[in-house]
């Protein structure tokens, strides 16, 4: 028997996605504008019996069927037996459908050999001599079920197949329809609210710039946060693909414009499925779209351009369009029209990229051609890759299209391959007058549109040095900073903006984790490589606050090192210091001493609040010095004086820095430090020639450590 494997699978599976058992075609069609002449207003013309046949026995003949001729070979069937050829009405001709002589014949037993048929057939034009299916009717459907895998031939006007499998046959060819181009046609420009777009945009390009022969049309307008609208208009009846071409952006978003219903919604539904992406979009002819540009994720300044020009892509389109144009499918009611229409060009689309860019366009369309042909003749295969493709999408195609009768999906099929074939038949001329004006316009050259703008800021902070190369760092530091929003008044210098030095605490953040040696480059090196010293000052003075933090030893107003007055007894306490009380008051102490085991430094602590009122050298650390001035043992008192002028300096010289020494208290609003100096006559001390001798630490103000012992 004769096997139907591609259509049977997508029947039966259709049928059970749809729940529906065989039956017949459904008593209303599908409803449209244009369902007059919609192959799918009207059932599937059935074969009708005339009263006339003709009986054959085992020595076979012809028989005459209208413009048919039936030949039953001698021995087709054993002697004394006989077939019958019956006489079958005319099909009249159906909507974007010619049938040929239905032909039948009734025998009781298998036919031992084929029965060879020879249609002749009418004036046809080459694009509806290849749309030609031979097709099988189907009782069961009440469908003229196409055969792709039935072999036939046409010569000289005549096609002939041998059949041996029965109940009716026919060809079918697609009648066809002729479209034109559109020329000289164009379209308003897109319109857009008056609104100002959001602040990170400084300027915009509008290609067209008013021109209304421009091949694009553009307009921006706001939309929700950060997001700008662009409208553009395909101001060409040709397609063309809108690609970004500057500033590493993606589409946020895009609108294909209203729905449109029909095969060149179709054909261009298909064509975004294969050829759009992230960064390009396909134009249709003479049709408004729209795309979303976001702010940009990269600080600084940054040119988001996107350029419309004709590619392989909009060629293929457009001629795929053309060819869509010739023959009819049914539009937009035929289930598979999306199906057929993607995997022409998911098939093309693979074997143009291959193909080299737009140099002599003439040339390409007669590639595009041969790609089409090729590919509409690999549908047609059920073993080829997109003859498989086709099958997959149809089956998608089906699924969503819900419960309907089997007839609707035959016919469905049946025109997808009558069209398959018709396409294979265009030639280069009647495709030229086509896409004249895109090949003209490939020539011309693209138009770019663009938004300037300031990408969205990092977070203060929220940059990673190297530290390692301060000019990176510096760079780096320049951008996490001076490009946040709050400093985009370009009327105002860096450091003159009140938040200046609040951003740049937070910014230098992350630098904590660099080595004090490399700060101290790093502070240098920002001055030569930002443009505002001022505020590079600011940023260098942080970084090197930072260094002194990063230093053990750096002794500042508020703390030494890592180690912060702002500390409690239970920050201590979960860094592994141990209260130890007070040697000098053991009932109820004012303040306890909290300590760790291979620690120079000792935190004098607040019994009662638990908070840090001194952090003090109570290890006798040689190594401490002043972030300020770099006061350390051996400095002098002229050197102290010099390096804290402007600060509170409380010289006790009298024997009252405790235990009956020398020292000086240097008071800020943040702190406290204490320093012993070693013993002088008088006159050293006036000169300023006695030396430090102990840095003792910080503390509250008020709170200075020095040699006095209080048990804490």
């Amino acid at each position: 028997m004769h096997t139907r494997p591609r259509l049977v699978f997508l029947l039966v599976v259709f049928a059970v996605l749809a729940g529906c058992t065989s039956e017949k075609a459904p008593s209303s069609p599908m409803v449209s504008e244009g369902a007059a002449v919609s192959p799918f207003a009207v059932p599937d013309p059935a074969p009708k019996i005339l009263e006339k046949n003709t009986a054959v026995g085992a020595e076979g003949a012809s028989v005459q069927v209208g413009a048919a001729q039936v030949t039953v070979p001698a021995g087709l069937v054993t002697a004394g037996t006989e077939i019958h050829v019956p006489q079958v009405a005319q099909i009249d001709r159906q909507p974007a459908e010619l049938y040929g002589q239905p032909v039948n014949v009734q025998h009781d037993a298998p036919l031992r050999k084929p029965v060879i048929v020879r249609w002749t057939l009418p004036a046809m034009s080459d694009v509806q001599r290849a749309s030609l299916v031979l097709v099988h009717w189907s009782e069961q459907a009440r469908a003229w079920e196409p055969r792709l895998d039935q072999p036939f031939r046409i010569e000289g006007g005549v096609l002939t197949a041998e059949l041996a499998e029965f109940s009716f046959w026919d060809w079918v060819a697609n009648v066809g329809q002729k479209v034109g181009e559109i020329t000289g046609a164009r379209k308003d420009g897109p319109k857009c609210g008056g609104a100002a777009l959001t602040s990170w945009v400084r300027g915009v390009v509008d290609p067209d710039e008013g021109t209304p022969a421009a091949a694009i049309r553009v307009c921006f307008e706001p939309d929700h946060d950060d997001l700008v609208t662009i409208r553009v208009v395909n101001n060409r009846p040709f397609t063309q693909q809108l690609t970004m071409s500057s500033g590493n952006q993606n589409w946020a978003w895009t609108w294909p414009g209203p729905p449109g219903h029909g095969v060149a919604a179709a054909v261009y539904d298909a064509a975004r499925a294969v050829f759009d992406s992230k960064t390009s979009y396909l134009l249709p002819p003479l049709t408004e779209v729209a795309v979303g540009i976001d702010r940009p994720a990269e600080p600084g300044q940054v040119v988001i351009g996107a350029t419309a020009k004709v590619t392989r892509a909009t060629v293929f389109t457009d001629v795929v369009r053309f060819a869509m144009d010739q023959v009819n499918v049914g539009g937009f009611e035929n289930p598979l029209l999306t199906a057929f229409v993607q995997a022409v060009y998911e098939c093309g689309g693979k074997q143009l990229l291959t193909q080299p860019d737009l140099g002599d366009p003439a040339a390409f369309v007669r590639t595009v051609l041969g790609t089409i042909g090729s590919c509409a003749e690999e549908i047609r295969r059920g073993d080829s890759e997109f003859g498989k493709r086709f099958e997959q999408l149809s089956l998608a195609a089906i699924k969503k299209l819900g419960a309907t009768g089997d007839a609707v999906v035959i016919k469905a099929n049946r025109l997808a391959y009558q069209a398959a074939g018709a396409i294979k038949a265009l030639t280069f001329a009647e495709v030229a007058f086509y896409v004249t004006d895109q090949l003209q316009n490939a020539l011309v050259g693209p138009l770019t549109l663009s938004v300037r703008g300031n990408g969205r800021p990092q977070q203060l902070g929220g940059w990673t040095p190297t530290c390692r190369n301060t000019t990176t760092d510096a760079d780096a530091l320049y951008r996490n900073v001076a490009l946040q929003d709050q400093f985009q008044d370009t009327s105002k210098e860096l450091w003159q903006f009140p938040g200046w030095d609040a951003a740049a605490e937070a910014g230098v953040r992350p630098l904590s984790k660099c080595g004090p040696g490399y700060l101290t480059q790093l502070a240098a090196a920002v001055p030569g490589r930002w443009a505002d010293k001022k505020a590079a000052g600011v940023i260098a003075g942080k970084i090197r606050a930072l260094a002194t933090r990063n230093d053990p030893h750096a002794v500042r107003f508020d703390g030494i090192g890592a180690l912060s007055l702002s500390l409690t007894a239970r920050d201590l306490k979960t860094q592994g210091y141990v209260d130890t009380g007070n040697a000098y008051d053991q009932t109820s102490p004012s303040c306890v001493r909290y300590a760790k085991d291979g620690e120079n430094l000792s935190f004098s602590v607040e019994a009662k609040t638990g908070r840090v009122l001194a952090i003090r050298n109570f290890g006798g650390d040689q190594a401490l010095h002043t972030q300020i001035g770099a006061i350390r043992v051996g400095s002098t008192l002229a050197q102290l004086r010099k390096a804290f002028a402007g600060y509170s300096v409380d010289e006790r010289l009298a024997g009252d820095f405790g235990q009956g020494s020398n020292g000086v208290i240097v008071s800020s609003p943040a702190g406290a430090i204490g320093l012993g100096l070693a013993d002088a006559s008088a006159g050293d001390y006036a000169a300023g020639r006695a030396t430090v001798d102990y840095v003792a630490g910080v503390g509250l103000p008020g709170q200075a450590p020095s040699r006095r012992e209080d048990g804490c």
